[in-house]
């Protein structure tokens, strides 16, 4: 209710009735992502007006809603959304990969009579990289087969004895660094 009261003392009184419709605010962002190292991803929000993405120090804008990012490791992003007086925020997690290393799961060499025909006929991991480097590959009974402390040195499916090994699946831990990997290969022939 309104009263008003005007100079020679006369009140007036009116009641009005008002609406008032709240908007919820709706955001969204973009999902996680891989990307190789040395690549670049734009991230993605909207729902608001204003934006404030951080940590800022791998992106091209850290104030609008789409910037451009180039982490140079894993990296959880997190944008605040603002519509006024509201602010929101979200999270996306963008995971860096060493691409530079690429590792095979199956490979046919030649054996027991063929011969090799140039593709696939070794184990050969494909890393780039500078790390120290060391393989060890096992058999399922955990009879080592293969060991090599290069990068470039294959194998080529025999066992230390010389012989083909026989078809399966064979485990391997590969150190780089100060990273290890663990994994399986198929030799097929």
């Amino acid at each position: 209710m309104l009263a008003a009261t005007d100079s020679s003392k006369c009140n007036i009184s009116d009641t009005t009735y008002l609406t008032i419709t709240v908007k919820k605010m709706e955001i969204n962002i973009s999902p996680a992502a891989n990307i190789c190292l040395g690549d670049s991803i734009t991230l993605n929000a909207s729902g608001g007006s204003a934006y404030l993405w951080e940590p800022s120090g791998s992106l091209n804008n850290s104030l609008i809603a789409n910037p451009l990012a180039k982490p140079t490791a894993t990296t959880t992003f997190t944008v605040s959304i603002t519509e006024n007086p509201c602010v929101k925020t979200a999270s996306v997690n963008i995971t860096v990969e060493d691409c530079s290393l690429k590792i095979p799961n199956v490979f046919t060499p030649p054996g027991n009579g063929s011969e090799a025909d140039g593709v696939n006929d070794e184990f050969e991991i494909v890393y780039d990289g500078n790390q120290p480097y060391h393989i060890v590959i096992y058999n399922r009974w955990g009879r080592k087969m293969f060991e090599a402390n290069q990068k470039h040195i294959n194998w080529d499916g025999k066992a230390p004895d010389g012989l083909w090994a026989s078809e399966g699946v064979y485990f391997y831990v590969l150190d780089i660094g100060k990273k290890s990997y663990h994994g399986s290969v198929t030799l097929l022939r």
